[in-house]
């Protein structure tokens, strides 16, 4: 892998963290991140003192995820509507009632 390259790689990822802390700056200001991770990443270069590094060099944004299949057997809703609510009550007769 070039120097330029690798240059490129490291720059453009500290730039989408750069831009991914705040969204809502001028093209201006951008313009100075670009400038600021080219020379941070000239800086990581310089100050490596073997080969270049190659491969990962920041956190992946996105998170992984694992993603189960949960399937259940539900009873019927009038089951658990009678299960929720318990024996029905026992009248003993007419009893008062409000009007």
């Amino acid at each position: 892998m070039s120097q330029e390259s690798l240059q490129l790689r490291i720059a453009t990822r500290l730039l989408a963290a750069i831009i991914s802390q705040d969204r809502n700056r001028e093209l201006s200001d951008r313009v100075k991140d670009i400038r600021h991770s080219i020379e941070v990443a000239n800086e990581l270069i310089r100050q490596s003192d073997t080969v270049p590094p190659v491969g990962e060099l920041t956190h992946d944004p996105k998170p992984k995820t694992r993603e189960a299949v949960i399937r259940r057997e539900t009873a019927p809703l009038s089951e658990l509507l009678s299960d929720r609510r318990g024996p029905a009550p026992s009248r003993k007769g007419p009893g008062p009632t409000f009007h």
